[in-house]
């Protein structure tokens, strides 16, 4: 049971690996923003930090579905607030759009799993929302 579980989070870590995006001036300074670039790369950074304590919570917790439940209710939500704290700092309103989304669907996915009391709920949202979320933090390309 537990090994579904970190494999769900693996996969969400899979999947939001950073991508090197090619030879940029990244120092440059736009409309007091970092260049486009720059944005992708912080961002990519902090959803792998979000994604990696997701793994790291669940792997720490008790071996058992009372505690991994608990678990996954106050990891998945965590990381929805991280991914709203970020869609804070987007300069793009398309792609905050699709933060919050995966934020949303971190949250739902936290519920669900509340609701049932059991973590044997499909994160799969969540994992595609997230993808959506940061297009350009994959490593399975």
């Amino acid at each position: 049971m537990r090994r579904l579980l970190v494999l769900g989070a693996f996969a969400l870590v899979s999947l939001t690996g950073c991508q090197n995006p090619g030879v940029v001036r990244v120092f440059e300074v736009n409309r007091e923003f970092y260049s486009p670039a720059m944005e992708e790369y912080v961002l990519c950074g902090y959803a792998m930090d979000a994604v990696r304590l997701i793994v790291h919570e669940l792997l720490e917790a008790p071996n058992n579905d009372d505690a991994l439940t608990r678990q996954t209710v106050r990891t998945y939500h965590t990381y929805a607030v991280t991914l709203r704290e970020l869609a804070e700092r987007v300069t793009n309103e398309d792609r905050r759009g699709l933060i919050l989304e995966a934020a949303d669907a971190a949250d739902a996915y936290a519920a669900e799993v509340d609701a049932r009391d059991t973590y044997h709920v499909d994160v799969q949202p969540v994992v595609s929302a997230s993808n959506e979320a940061f297009p350009g933090c994959q490593l399975g390309r």
